[in-house]
């Protein structure tokens, strides 16, 4: 994980709000709109946690209903908040910070096959995407 790849997530996410999440293909998908971009796209194929033990102990039941989807629930406490900060620990997982100092973790080290895929639009309907970023385990990030 290098430096200029945190400073150009940091750079782009700060202050981008979560407009919408849901389940498309069976993964979990993230919309994020802000100044610079109206689509911010996450795709997670990875473990999702956070620090809040309150979200944690309602969210980890409802595994018992459908293990590959169940985390959408994590996000509920993160709607329509802004990201105020992003970093990645020393395992290179990445974590997002909201303005209601709700940290979301994205550990893409659990499994060879985890990764986090963004994607950044200008404009909605734009059917190219401006910049591509992928984080795979170990810190790998490819941003195109």
């Amino acid at each position: 994980m290098n430096k200029e790849n945190l400073d150009f997530l940091k750079s782009n996410l700060t202050n981008a709000c979560l407009q919408s999440f849901g389940i498309r293909e069976q993964f979990i998908a993230l919309e994020f709109t802000s100044e610079k971009f109206d689509q911010i796209m996450f795709y997670v194929d990875c473990i999702i946690t956070t620090s809040d033990s309150e979200v944690t102990e309602l969210v980890l039941p409802l595994r018992s209903l459908h293990e590959e989807v169940f985390d959408i629930a994590y996000f509920i406490k993160c709607n329509l908040k802004h990201i105020i900060d992003c970093s990645f620990d020393s395992k290179g997982n990445f974590y997002v910070r909201f303005e209601n100092e709700y940290i979301i973790q994205f550990d893409v080290n659990t499994h060879d096959y985890s990764n986090l895929a963004i994607s950044f639009r200008e404009k909605e309907n734009d059917k190219i995407i401006k910049y591509g970023v992928d984080i795979y385990p170990n810190g790998v990030i490819e941003i195109g």
